[in-house]
C-alpha cells in the first residue's frame, strides 16, 4: 500500500492546490488540474493507496467553497474505489499516522 502525504497548509489558491497534488501523486500527463480530473484519476486507480491531506484552518479560509468541494469529491472517490482511503489531517503531529499504520 502506498501512502501519499500532500502538505497543503500553505496553499492559498486552486492553482497552488493542484500544483501540490501534481507534485505528490503519480498523475498522468493529461491530468486537467481540476476536481473532475482528480476524481477520474482516483477512481480509476486499482492499487491500494492512502492519501493524507495535511491541512489547517487557513486553507479552508483561503479556498472557501472549493475546499468543501475537494472534501466532497474525495469522499465520493473513496466511496467508488474501495482501494482508496483519503484523510484530512489537521493535527500537529503528522508522524503519528505513519507510526499507526
Amino acid at each position: 500500500m502506498e501512502i501519499y502525504r500532500i502538505d497543503i497548509r500553505e496553499v492559498r489558491t486552486r492553482k497552488e492546490l493542484h500544483g501540490r497534488i501534481s507534485e505528490t501523486l503519480p498523475l498522468p500527463d493529461y491530468y486537467g488540474n481540476n476536481l473532475d480530473a482528480l476524481f477520474d484519476v482516483l477512481t480509476e486507480c486499482g492499487e491500494k493507496r492512502t492519501i493524507v491531506f495535511i491541512t489547517n484552518e487557513y486553507v479552508e479560509e483561503a479556498l472557501g467553497k472549493y475546499y468543501s468541494a475537494l472534501q466532497a469529491m474525495c469522499r465520493a472517490a473513496a466511496d467508488e474505489n474501495p482501494e482508496l482511503t483519503i484523510l484530512f489531517d489537521e493535527e500537529s503531529d503528522h508522524d503519528a499516522y505513519e507510526e499507526e499504520y
